[in-house]
């Protein structure tokens, strides 16, 4: 990909969440806990939402795909919401992998007005590990696969 197609993508996904009510909100708090390594759950959220702005692209692009791509960013972005700093010891975060998402889809709902579509793929972007909680759309496969492959990345940038 040259220089001027990453910009212009960059651009363009930019664009989806520029004036989002919710953007301010995200950005203040997420930047508060840390995810994986030194990276901050904001840029792991931000990470995975232009991860995943790109894939639907590309299955746009090369397989015709419908993408809703307002839900993939939102969803994307909020997909970790969590609200808490997971590495503290503490009782509650033992099943963290587990309980997450559902936590995440709540606080997206309340602070940032998630549609149910939304908040059903931020229940589901940790399958499988939460194996009752499929992916039911394409958005939220999408989500799921490249909240993993952000986070083999950070894993291994340590």
């Amino acid at each position: 990909m040259s220089v001027n197609e990453n910009y212009r993508k960059q651009k363009d996904f930019l664009s989806y969440i520029i004036d989002k009510e919710y953007y301010p909100f995200l950005k203040n708090e997420l930047t508060q806990y840390i995810q994986h390594g030194n990276t901050s759950v904001f840029k792991h959220s931000r990470d995975v939402a232009f991860n995943s702005y790109r894939l639907g692209l590309f299955l746009s692009n090369h397989l015709n795909a419908k993408i809703d791509y307002n839900a993939l960013i939102n969803a994307s972005y909020m997909h970790d919401m969590f609200l808490y700093d997971w590495h503290e010891k503490n009782g509650n975060h033992k099943l963290h992998g587990y309980t997450h998402p559902k936590v995440a889809a709540q606080n997206a709902q309340k602070h940032c007005n998630a549609s149910i579509k939304e908040q059903k793929m931020i229940k589901s972007h940790m399958w499988p590990l939460t194996i009752t909680k499929v992916p039911t759309s394409k958005e939220a496969w999408i989500l799921s696969l490249c909240d993993k492959f952000t986070t083999i990345i950070e894993v291994f940038n340590r």
